[in-house]
């Protein structure tokens, strides 16, 4: 009986140690950049999950699913907020998230993305500017530039593409004025 006491407790500190190690895993899979409800930590879970009891196991199945929900929900949050970033247009926020991601290289995906999205943006910008300029109006393709350039000092040195384009448009916009003389 003292050693089905002291076997008692050598499981129970056992079980502990080993729900412990898998919770760990949890935070990682959580901690992990981008999100993914797939990466490797929640793979080596399941995996090893299989080895455990069948209490252990019923345990950490629950705490897998909400982990995996967790993630998910990350995963929107952080999608959601980068999609807003480049719809609103400001581009000093979009800097700063490109800067960030740029230097995170679990974030690759992210920058790529953010790169072509603002490159995209501005070749909007540049087809509503000869737009306007064919269709003799000033003041909005002024507008446009200036949001043009605004582009282009703030992201020039993460958008690469964007400097070409907007020599383009300026020497547009400088020859039409040129062309009213």
């Amino acid at each position: 009986s003292r050693n089905n006491w002291k076997y008692g407790q050598i499981l129970t500190t056992l079980k502990e140690k080993i729900m412990t190690k898998f919770r760990e895993e949890l935070q990682q899979a959580k901690s992990k950049q981008p999100p993914n409800p797939e990466n490797e930590y929640i793979r080596k879970f399941e995996t090893a999950m299989n080895y455990l009891p069948e209490t252990m196991r019923k345990v950490l199945e629950n705490e897998l699913t909400y982990c995996k929900s967790d993630i998910a929900q990350c995963a929107a949050d952080l999608e959601h907020k980068f999609k807003a970033s480049f719809e609103r247009g400001d581009v000093k926020k979009m800097k700063e998230l490109l800067e960030k991601y740029q230097c995170d290289e679990s974030m690759h995906t992210f920058f790529t993305k953010g790169v072509e999205l603002a490159f995209k943006q501005a070749q909007e910008l540049i087809s509503k500017i000869n737009h306007n300029i064919e269709h003799k109006k000033i003041q909005e393709a002024l507008t446009d530039f200036k949001k043009l350039c605004e582009y282009k000092v703030e992201l020039e040195n993460v958008v690469t593409d964007i400097a070409r384009p907007y020599s383009e448009t300026r020497c547009r916009i400088i020859t039409f004025f040129e062309d009213l003389h």
